[in-house]
């Protein structure tokens, strides 16, 4: 992965991924996460595995969101590393060999963090 400029804006780009974003803990834990980020230090980008029905609202808590529904694996990672990540959080459950396991096993931004589930 080639290393990226210094973002203009000066701020880190920062990408949370998650399988949906549900009426469920992980779904709850992520808005009170991201509510009070520091837009002007961090420019958070949530990317979702999948969009259905019944999802929770993340309101303006990020400043664009990518849906991976439908691509491959091969085209999910390269949509991720088109955002230019500076930060890349797994925030999900990762289990297993399935497609969420196989994204993250790439190198998606420069730091990549490994969020813990509560």
């Amino acid at each position: 992965m080639p290393r990226r400029r210094p973002p203009s804006s000066g701020k880190l780009r920062l990408g949370v991924l998650v399988r949906d974003v549900l009426p469920n803990p992980e779904g709850w834990a992520l808005l009170g996460m991201y509510a009070g980020i520091d837009r002007s230090l961090f420019e958070p980008v949530l990317i979702r595995m999948d969009q259905g029905a019944g999802g929770v609202s993340v309101g303006k808590r990020f400043e664009r969101e990518l849906c991976l529904s439908g691509l491959s694996v091969g085209e999910s990672v390269t949509a991720i590393r088109a955002l230019q990540l500076d930060l890349f959080v797994t925030g999900c459950y990762v289990a297993d060999y399935e497609k969420t396991s196989a994204i993250v096993a790439h190198r998606l931004a420069e730091v990549q963090i490994w969020h813990a589930a509560v």
